[in-house]
């Protein structure tokens, strides 16, 4: 707000008016005279200006250009003296050109913006008379279509503005932080009900629309312009909002019976805010065309509160309230009263005074360039700007953990040239003035390749055949990786969870694993991994060397070979005896005889089991053996025939004797003869030497 004043000794107002006059060869022209921007952009408007050279024979030359959008008594306020813009106005004029810029826009900044410059020619100003209107939007999502599902809903949405931006621009949309690879005004898709959805003008991705909740039903949906307002005690705010709902729903064409704001709620009761006392006659509604703005007069610090939107229709469960709601915020001004400049000629003196109001900074507005992903090593700037009379002083933090946060800069834009990973976060920003302080926060996300993969292997101990094991590779990286798990360049898995499972772990699983993680900026592998299956002793092999006859006197060598892991221990036994014939892989015998012969058992025998093989072994007769059978035999086969004939012969002479004996013993009887036992006796004994001698 300004005044101008006449001073000369006392402050009086000056009501005098300046006269411009449009001469022949005075101009001032706009490129556009209808200007739409988005929130937190950056505009520049154009105008060219004209003038004689020489009026009355005297060489005009400018001495003052500026914009304005303010005037009290023919004084036209510059706009770089408004503390409304200040620190966000920058003039680039010359060669009759003059651009205004005005950057980090508010929808209070919408206005009609008049270029004025002044020469020395008397009565030498000018103004351009149609001025130009700038609009400022904010960009909203609304929801053309809904359709819920069972697990996740399908919506049609569209990005909207409160004007007409221009160059019919295209939109891009984000789906929490992440931006989406569609582009264009409308967006079709599935959304779970958590999901959060902005959209903003391609090319000015830092100035996004408020993040919605995709929860509308069929085309339910209400949406604030602003979310955050803070205003003076004793001043007017307005609060605005937009609504749709299905034009018909189950053939019944839908009627909107009720609309209101509201800040109470019991038992899901909402309070019409017209009803509350608390601000009884200070409440007014201006509501049409599916708007409606709460206006709020005589503010007090009370009404600081969290304001929502109502409206009910005539169909079954056709009343909605708006996912979001605004923070109005109330506090009391502080006053201050400028000098903006003083002027004294012959006629008069006046002076132009400025009322400013002084207040805390205002909820920082924070902004980080460039929006799309940021690349690790790549430079990104942080910015924070904030309303504040007197300015505010900036602070910017990063937070460390749960609580602790460190100071980072003090300066408006914080830059992280050559990022890192280890800098995303969420980073703090600090207003800071003598009434108060406000912050806000941003977060950061950097993308990078994945770095070197780390495998285990669990459980981590001795992995036992027939167990269960799992390989996991796990890599840093953003976005997540996808792994492959190799053995011995042999692909075996590949998907996002990084876990390779061996159930049942067999001898043949052993061997050399690697994995590799890779997104899309990159990829890399992992060092190797042996994995070392321990398993009991298989039934051993048992071979004999030499492998034909064993004969005696010869030399043996008994092996016996398992597979096992750990390697396995041997142990040799024989049937029927109780020790242990050797020890080792390798059992020797020499000098073999046939007592040597027999069943053999190898026990193969490691720290997870045992088995064992038997071998019967066989001992054939050495060659002196043979021969001296041979000569057994060949005396056998010879000598028994002749000892037979012997024993026969032998025979038929006794039986003879013993006839002749017999005879003469008769004889002799007969004939009483005493020669005869001489002759008996001595027979007999002649017999009994016989067979002595055969015997």
């Amino acid at each position: 707000m300004s005044v101008t004043a006449a001073a000369s000794g006392i402050v009086v107002l000056l009501l005098t008016v300046t006269v411009v006059r449009s001469q022949k060869g005075w101009d001032v022209s706009y490129t556009s005279t209808e200007i739409c921007a988005v929130r937190g952009s950056t505009v520049d408007i154009n105008c060219t200006y004209k003038y004689p050279s020489t009026v009355n024979n005297h060489d005009t030359s400018v001495q003052e250009t500026f914009w304005f959008i303010k005037e009290s008594n023919g004084i036209h306020v510059d706009l770089r003296t408004d503390p409304e813009y200040a620190g966000r106005v920058e003039y680039l004029c010359g060669n009759n050109t003059c651009t205004l810029r005005i950057s980090s826009l508010r929808e209070s900044d919408s206005a009609v913006y008049k270029f004025r410059f002044t020469t020395n020619q008397p009565n030498g100003s000018f103004t351009g008379l149609a001025g130009v209107t700038l609009s400022v939007t904010g960009l909203h999502v609304q929801v053309s279509t809904f359709t819920r599902g069972k697990s996740y809903n399908y919506a049609a949405l569209r990005c909207q503005s409160t004007c007409r931006l221009p160059e019919h621009p295209n939109y891009v949309w984000y789906k929490y932080r992440h931006r989406e690879k569609f582009e264009g005004a409308s967006f079709s898709g599935s959304f779970y009900s958590a999901d959060r959805v902005s959209c903003a003008v391609k090319g000015q991705e830092d100035f996004r629309s408020l993040s919605m909740l995709v929860r509308s039903q069929n085309g339910w949906d209400v949406s604030y312009t602003s979310t955050e307002i803070c205003d003076f005690r004793g001043s007017t705010v307005d609060i605005n909002c937009t609504y749709t709902y299905p034009s018909r729903l189950n053939y019944l064409v839908t009627k909107v019976q009720e609309t209101f704001w509201f800040i109470k709620e019991s038992n899901g009761v909402h309070v019409d805010l017209r009803t509350d006392p608390e601000y009884s006659g200070r409440v007014e509604y201006l509501c049409g065309n599916n708007t409606c703005t709460l206006r709020i007069s005589n503010l007090r610090e009370s009404d600081s509160a969290v304001y929502k939107f109502w409206f009910t229709t005539n169909q079954p469960t056709g009343s909605l309230t708006g996912s979001a709601e605004v923070t109005l915020s109330v506090a009391a001004p502080q006053l201050q009263v400028h000098v903006r400049r003083s002027t004294a000629n012959p006629y008069s003196t006046w002076t132009e005074l400025s009322c400013h109001s002084r207040y805390a900074p205002k909820v920082p507005s924070v902004s980080v360039s460039p929006s799309r992903e940021i690349m690790e090593g790549s430079s990104v700037t942080l910015t924070c700007s904030s309303d504040a009379n007197p300015a505010a002083k900036y602070t910017w933090y990063k937070r460390s953990g749960d609580k602790q946060v460190q100071p980072s800069s003090e300066e408006t834009q914080f830059v992280l040239s050559s990022i890192r990973t280890s800098d995303s976060g969420e980073y703090y920003c600090t207003a800071e003035n003598e009434l108060g302080r406000s912050s806000a926060n941003t977060s950061i996300t950097v993308t990078y390749a994945p770095k070197p993969p780390s495998v285990s292997v669990s459980p981590s101990g001795e992995i036992m055949e027939g167990s269960s094991v799992n390989l996991t590779c796990s890599s840093d990286a953003n976005p997540a990786a996808n792994y492959t798990w190799y053995k011995e360049n042999r692909t075996l898995l590949q998907g996002p969870e990084g876990v390779y499972r061996l159930s049942s772990i067999s001898s043949w699983d052993s061997g050399v694993y690697s994995c590799k993680s890779e997104n899309q900026y990159g990829q890399i592998n992992s060092t190797s991994l042996y994995l070392d299956v321990q398993y009991a002793p298989k039934p051993p092999s048992v071979s004999v060397s030499p492998s034909g006859e064993i004969m005696e006197g010869s030399s043996v060598t008994l092996t016996c070979s398992s597979d096992a892991n750990p390697a396995a221990n041997y142990t040799w036994y024989k049937e029927d005896e109780a020790s242990t014939k050797a020890s080792g892989q390798i059992f020797i015998i020499s000098n073999i005889t046939a007592e040597h012969g027999g069943k053999y058992q190898c026990e193969a025998q490691n720290t997870q089991g045992r088995s064992n093989t038997t071998l019967h072994l066989t001992v054939g007769a050495g060659k002196s053996v043979i021969i001296m059978n041979t000569i057994r035999v060949t005396l056998v086969v010879v000598l028994v025939p002749v000892l037979v004939w012997t024993l026969k012969k032998r025979m038929k002479k006794t039986l003879s004797l013993k006839s002749e004996v017999n005879e003469a013993v008769e004889m002799i009887e007969s004939h009483n003869c005493p020669e005869y036992d001489d002759v008996a006796a001595a027979a007999q004994t002649e017999d009994t030497e016989d067979q002595e001698d055969l015997v």
